[in-house]
């Protein structure tokens, strides 16, 4: 049988690492190695990296795919027919397809950060509301604005942005401190407000559900602004609450903290969704691949 052979662009970021490094290392698989170790029925996935000379290695291999990563890449002049596309949402699927039609898309879910299966206890009393991601989940003056007004309520605040310091430089590091960050938080939040559903911003319309899935796979719910990754988690509506203005998440996230049943209705309702991306789940689509 042939082999998954992974090509990233060997830099420190960390999606590089999820789309590459970490699964063939789950899979026992090769990345990074010499062209001339290549063999006939090997199958290449190259991760976010250059596509130099692609045209002369598609020749040594049986299939070439390319792993898009999160929402947009203006890879236009990479792109040939022959070139397969891995996406991390059925919508993404279908708006590569649109542009690029002669090409194969395949949709591979993004596994979140809770290999141990490790959760929140029900039981904590509800009082730290956190953030993390890039500026554009939760902005400096947006999130100035909720932080004040959700302190007044008598909570605690943490807010992360990539990249995240030392965490960010070795890859299995920051997955766990993703998975411990969210762990020690009570309330997940982002608000990532103004996503247009025009292609002339298809970057935020293409985001997968990471962040709702990360804070489920440890039982802690979220509250957000209702932009398509929370609406559609593995082709169904994710389980959160949604938040149009900085006043309503602040009032989403009393609701949590007063109501019992519902952050547990809510928290065990992301959980389950949260389950379809656990890398366990996710291996299999690329043993697929081995098999086209």
């Amino acid at each position: 049988m042939g082999r998954l052979v992974f090509y990233t662009n060997r830099s420190n970021e960390q999606s590089a690492y999820c789309f590459g490094n970490r699964i063939a290392e789950k899979m026992g698989m090769p990345i990074d190695i010499p062209l001339a170790e290549l063999r006939s029925d090997d199958i290449l996935i190259f991760v976010k990296s250059t596509f130099r000379n692609i045209h002369l290695v598609a020749k040594l291999v049986k299939k070439v795919y390319y792993a898009v990563g999160c929402g947009w890449r203006p890879i236009h002049k990479y792109v040939y027919p022959y070139i397969s596309l891995l996406l991390t949402t059925p919508r993404a699927c279908a708006v590569y397809k649109e542009y690029y039609p002669e090409n194969e898309v395949i949709w591979i879910p993004l596994a979140h950060s809770n290999d141990e299966n490790l959760v929140r206890p029900l039981v904590r009393a509800v009082k730290k509301v956190v953030s993390n991601g890039t500026q554009r989940a939760f902005t400096d003056t947006k999130w100035a604005v909720f932080d004040k007004k959700i302190r007044e309520k008598g909570f605690e605040t943490e807010r992360i942005v990539l990249p995240y310091e030392e965490a960010y430089k070795r890859g299995d590091v920051c997955r766990r401190f993703c998975r411990d960050f969210l762990l020690n938080a009570d309330i997940s939040v982002s608000y990532r407000k103004g996503v247009k559903e025009t292609k002339g911003d298809v970057e935020l319309r293409l985001k997968p559900p990471n962040k709702l899935n990360g804070a489920g796979s440890v039982m802690v719910p979220s509250v957000a602004y209702p932009e398509f990754c929370f609406e559609e988690n593995h082709d169904k509506k994710g389980c959160y609450l949604p938040a149009n203005t900085i006043d309503e998440m602040v009032e989403q996230c009393c609701k949590l903290r007063n109501d019992k049943e519902l952050y547990r209705k809510i928290a065990t309702g992301a959980h389950e969704g949260a389950k379809e991306y656990h890398i366990d789940k996710v291996i299999p689509y690329y043993e697929k691949l081995l098999c086209a």
